[in-house]
């Protein structure tokens, strides 16, 4: 996971709701960093939700994949 980048020049087309102090700094992630981290979540949920689906899971193996799940639809 990649750290929130300072900002150093508003983009073309943003306009801040609140003025930005000398002393201040605006921090944002990198639109691709943001993208790499829904993709993975996205994975995560194909690879516990899918076994899931398909095979007749029951008992310890179904509350394993649907707690992981839960984890990576919340992430």
């Amino acid at each position: 996971m990649s750290a929130p980048v300072p900002e150093t020049a508003p983009e073309p087309g943003f306009e801040a709701t609140q003025p930005v102090e000398e002393s201040e700094s605006r921090h944002r992630y990198p639109v691709r960093a943001v993208m790499l981290d829904y993709l993975y979540s996205g994975l995560g949920l194909l690879f516990t939700l899918g076994p899931l689906g398909l095979a007749a899971s029951a008992g310890p193996a179904a509350w394993f994949l649907g707690g992981l799940a839960a984890l990576f639809a919340v992430y």
